[in-house]
């Protein structure tokens, strides 16, 4: 729970495989953010496998970091630090769900606001954590916004 420990735990460096220059393109969505092809020779059906397979991970490092933000109740650093990164949509998602667990709603459109400043379209999972938080803060009409957005921008198919 040392939130300084767990600042100095991140920036130093890692050999982490969640680390990889593909970490970038976790989450990608329909709306053109395709990994770049060529050079490493990856095909269909085994590159869609290798990217459900980084989906599921987050560099420890990153999460030990946000768990200790939210615990500190400090989601401005992790805003902070997630803003300094090259673009990760997996970080930003799980970003989202710890200011949904901490009931933190600015926050939260803070977070889902990086994905515009990274250039990534935001993805179902950034809308269900935006949604999410709403919800925990008993903002519906925000939730309900959310989620009329994602439909319309294609994230989500319409329920």
């Amino acid at each position: 729970g040392d939130l300084e420990g767990c600042v100095a735990a991140v920036r130093a460096p890692s050999d982490s495989p969640s680390d990889s220059p593909d970490d970038r393109w976790v989450g990608a969505t329909r709306g053109g953010d395709d990994p770049p092809r060529g050079g490493g020779g990856r095909t269909g059906k085994r590159h869609r496998g290798l990217m459900r397979e980084v989906g599921r991970r987050l560099n420890p490092a990153h999460k030990q970091l946000l768990a200790a933000c939210k615990d500190a109740r400090r989601l401005d650093l992790a805003l902070a630090y997630a803003r300094s990164l090259p673009p990760n949509p997996r970080l930003l998602s799980s970003l989202l769900g710890a200011c949904a667990q901490a009931k933190d709603y600015a926050s939260a459109v803070s977070a889902f606001d990086l994905y515009e400043h990274h250039g990534i379209a935001p993805d179902a999972f950034a809308y269900s954590g935006l949604i999410s938080a709403a919800g925990k803060c008993g903002d519906m009409a925000s939730a309900e916004d959310a989620l009329r957005r994602a439909i319309e921008t294609g994230a989500c198919d319409q329920v």
